[in-house]
């Protein structure tokens, strides 16, 4: 296997191979906010699910496939 050649930057993470940065450079919290929650209805959902009689519950589930924003 080979390891993915990318480049430290000031402003982030870069790869050489597809010219692209591994997340948004001005904003990476906002771009996972709009990938998973917004894309999702994530807050709709917790809020349906917390909403008292009929409630099914909310479930939550992790692959992964993070944003390498830690």
């Amino acid at each position: 296997m080979e390891f993915a050649k990318v480049e430290i930057t000031p402003e982030g993470v870069f790869s050489p191979a597809f010219g692209d940065w591994y997340f948004s450079v001005p904003d990476g919290v906002a771009e996972s906010r709009y990938v998973y929650f917004d894309a999702n209805d994530v807050v709709a959902g917790y809020a349906q699910a917390a909403g008292g009689a009929g409630a099914a519950g909310f479930t939550v589930a992790e692959l992964g496939f993070g944003t390498g924003l830690n």
